[in-house]
Parts: structure tokens; C-alpha cells; sequence
């Protein structure tokens, strides 16, 4: 049994969404993502987590919001759920208010199944037209096309020798001086 990659493998390997805060009029607003990113293997992996958040936040708005992210990650027949919690706030408080530009975070995770969604939450108090964009990204720690082939080195199933130089290049001899 050959072990290849297919779309339903892994169908996500990030996305983003751009919220839009509504007008401030004291009552809490509440925004949910699509799925942002859904990852497979066949195998446990460590898997590289990448986030950015990027608030494009009106100078008259002077609350905090809370991003929660919410990983569904399965191992085998084990599958968990976790919520890790962002705050996005001014840094000078206004008006005018200043948020930061971006927010970067960055960390792995041990995982045969990797899902994610965000929800964003506050009380918005400034006029309109703001927003925060939220990307998540994931890569494999390790090659999956290695583990494949040491896998069907040891079953005795051996590939033929892969080239790595695009087609038309021929090879030359090496010579030593």
C-alpha cells in the first residue's frame, strides 16, 4: 500500500478572515470565523502554528477586544480542544487611540488533526470602519514525503532515485581539481 498525499489529506493549510467592527453603541458584539485552517496526515506530526492579527482599529475607538482561538487537535483516537486567548488593545489610549500594527504568535503543535476558528468579542465605543484581520498558517516540522519514503525503504518498496533539478537538466560528471 503506497502512502501519497491526496486533497482530503489535507485540505487547509491556513486562511484569514477580516472582521468589521460595528459602531460603537455599548453592547457587546461577537464574531465568529470560518474554519481557518484543517490539516491531516497519516501520522502524528509536529506541525509549525503560525498567527498574525492585524488591527485596523479607528483612532476614536478606545475599547479592548478578546480573540479567542479555539484548536481542535486529534492524535489516534484522541481528540482534544483548547482556547488560547489574545487581547488586543490600545497602546496609547486616545483619542486618538493607537493599536498595534500586528500581532505575531508562533509555536508548534504535536498533531495528527489540526483544526482551527477564532471568535472575536468587545464593546465597541468609536465611530466605524474599523477592522481585524486574523490568518493562521501551518506547516509540517519534519517532511512528510520523508517519513513516506523511509517507510517504503523498510517495507522493501524502494522508489526510484528522485531528481531534483527541473527536466532538461542533465547531470555532469563531478570533477575534482
Amino acid at each position: 500500500m503506497a502512502l501519497e498525499i491526496t486533497e482530503q489529506d489535507t485540505m487547509r493549510w491556513g486562511g484569514s478572515q477580516t472582521y468589521a467592527i460595528p459602531a460603537g453603541d455599548g453592547s457587546e458584539t461577537v464574531q465568529f470565523t470560518k474554519q481557518l485552517l484543517a490539516a491531516h496526515w497519516h501520522w502524528p506530526l509536529s506541525w509549525n502554528f503560525f498567527m498574525a492579527i492585524s488591527p485596523m482599529i479607528d483612532p476614536t475607538e478606545l475599547a479592548t477586544f478578546t480573540l479567542d482561538v479555539t484548536f481542535a487537535i486529534g492524535v489516534g483516537q484522541g481528540i482534544d480542544t483548547f482556547v488560547k486567548q489574545y487581547s488586543i488593545a490600545p497602546i496609547i489610549v486616545g483619542p486618538p487611540s493607537t493599536y498595534p500594527t500586528v500581532v505575531i504568535d508562533q509555536f508548534l503543535l504535536p498533531a495528527q488533526d489540526l483544526q482551527t476558528t477564532a471568535v472575536i468579542s468587545g464593546t465597541p465605543v468609536g465611530n466605524n470602519g474599523s477592522q481585524i484581520k486574523v490568518a493562521h498558517w501551518i506547516a509540517p516540522q519534519t517532511e512528510p514525503h520523508v517519513m513516506m519514503r523511509m517507510l517504503k525503504q523498510l517495507r522493501g518498496e524502494y522508489d526510484t532515485p528522485h531528481e531534483w533539478m527541473p527536466p532538461g537538466f542533465t547531470p555532469h560528471e563531478l570533477k575534482y581539481r
